[in-house]
């Protein structure tokens, strides 16, 4: 053999193993790329529970942490109880997914509202942060819980389907409008009692002719008592004494009688 050709067949053989030694390199790579797009990232409505009255503003962040994923973009899609709040705004943050693909589109009669983000080409995020503000008001008393729909979606480099591992809701709680209070000091009024006299005419006594005036009645209201055992005083001539005014003037006629 010349020394040629084992100059050729050294060269051929190193070339081999560059090769052998550079393609397994990309293999290890593209399987750590694939192990990083796993499913990891998580959306979480933020805080998880508040509490309003009637008429106030309810605020609420919509918060993604990637996990090992790189996310590329984001399409999110939000429903809520449409008779206990209404959704004034929704509203994207330049955190971590700055670019606006779809804007934000809100339907306070069905209760739902979404909005698609992407992230800068250069610069496309790892980590933990918002992704957009909801702006509640409350309406009407009761519990209301704002989630994600099936719809809602996570982009993440190297997995061309949905990165999106779980999503965490938000619950808020409408108080009802307090009862009126009486104010200090105010003390309630009871039912006063009307006195009325029944008018009639006057009746003579048939005895000796004296008359008698009608005696007045007590109209009482629900809550008075009469007082048990009282008597009405009546008005009249005693019996005793008028026999013996009319017995005296007897004499007196018999004794003029036989005087003459």
């Amino acid at each position: 053999m010349s020394k040629k050709n084992i100059i050729i067949g050294t060269i051929i053989l190193v070339l081999l193993i560059v090769g052998l030694v550079v393609g397994m390199v990309l293999v290890k790579q593209q399987q750590d790329l694939r192990k990083n797009a796993a499913p990891a990232t998580t959306l979480s409505i933020l805080p998880p529970t508040k509490t309003a009255n009637v008429g106030e503003e309810v605020s609420l962040t919509v918060q993604m942490n990637t996990g090992t994923n790189t996310a590329t973009g984001a399409e999110l899609h939000v429903t809520y109880d449409p008779q206990k709040l209404t959704l004034k705004d929704f509203t994207p943050l330049t955190e971590m997914l700055p670019v606006v693909f779809v804007s934000p589109q809100i339907n306070n009669t069905t209760g739902t509202a979404n909005i698609t983000l992407s992230a800068q080409p250069a610069n496309p995020p790892q980590g933990q942060g918002g992704l957009a503000t909801l702006k509640f008001i409350a309406k009407a008393p009761g519990s209301a819980t704002v989630s994600f729909t099936p719809q809602t979606l996570v982009t993440g480099i190297g997995e061309g389907t949905n990165v999106l591992a779980s999503q965490n809701s938000a619950s808020i709680t409408v108080l009802a409008p307090a009862a009126a209070a009486l104010p200090t000091g105010t003390t309630p009024t009871t039912p006063s009692v009307a006195v009325t006299p029944t008018s009639a005419a006057p009746t003579s006594n048939p005895i000796g002719g004296i008359a008698t005036s009608p005696t007045p009645t007590s109209i009482l209201s629900p809550t008075t008592k009469v007082a048990s055992g009282s008597a009405t005083p009546t008005v009249g001539v005693n019996t005793p004494i008028l026999l013996s005014v009319l017995g005296g003037l007897a004499l007196l006629l018999v004794g003029i009688a036989l005087a003459l």
